[in-house]
């Protein structure tokens, strides 16, 4: 094997810029297929390839909240089957996170300020913080959502254990004299 020589200059600027094309934010679009969690939605795109796209700048509640189940309703009743635009979209392979819109809507910010879902600002677009922000602060002074007390759950009364042979009886024990007779 014969190997050519390459210039430094031209590794040097192609490691600078790898980091930059690992990151590059992108647009798609695609039809969602199915709700795989609160904040996760599977979306087949451009040459049918399947995408997992975690809604950016959310994150789910309690898992025991019934907002949680509430949320994956929500999701396959408002997304499954429809047309969506993924925006501000980061990742790579088919594990992406991104905006979700169909129509006008930015549907990760209307699902903050409707209390499904909790504002993350570890994935959330720069751009989008204070919106998120605001969102998800009408969702707690309204207590939607995953901002909704949970119900106590009553605990049901142990159940009564059987009788042992030997415990007392239940008039109690009765003492009778030793006599001539018993």
């Amino acid at each position: 094997m014969l190997f050519t020589p390459v210039p430094a200059s031209l590794v040097l600027s192609l490691v600078l810029l790898m980091p930059a094309v690992a990151h590059a934010e992108f647009t798609l679009s695609g039809q969602v297929m199915r709700v795989l969690g609160p904040d996760t939605i599977e979306v087949r795109g451009p040459g049918e390839v399947l995408y997992r796209v975690h809604l950016r700048g959310t994150a789910p509640g309690d898992p025991d909240h019934p907002a949680a189940f509430e949320t994956e309703t929500r999701l396959i009743s408002e997304l499954v089957g429809r047309h969506v635009t993924l925006t501000n979209v980061t990742g790579s392979g088919t594990q992406l996170e991104a905006v979700v819109h169909y129509g006008q809507e930015d549907f990760n910010r209307e699902l903050i300020e409707d209390g499904m879902l909790r504002f993350d600002d570890e994935t959330a677009e720069p751009g989008l913080v204070y919106d998120y922000t605001t969102a998800e602060d009408k969702a707690r002074m309204r207590a939607l959502g995953v901002w909704r007390p949970m119900e106590p759950r009553e605990t049901p009364p142990p159940p009564a254990l059987p009788a042992h042979p030997l415990a007392e009886p239940q008039g109690g024990w009765q003492f009778r004299p030793a006599g001539p007779g018993s």
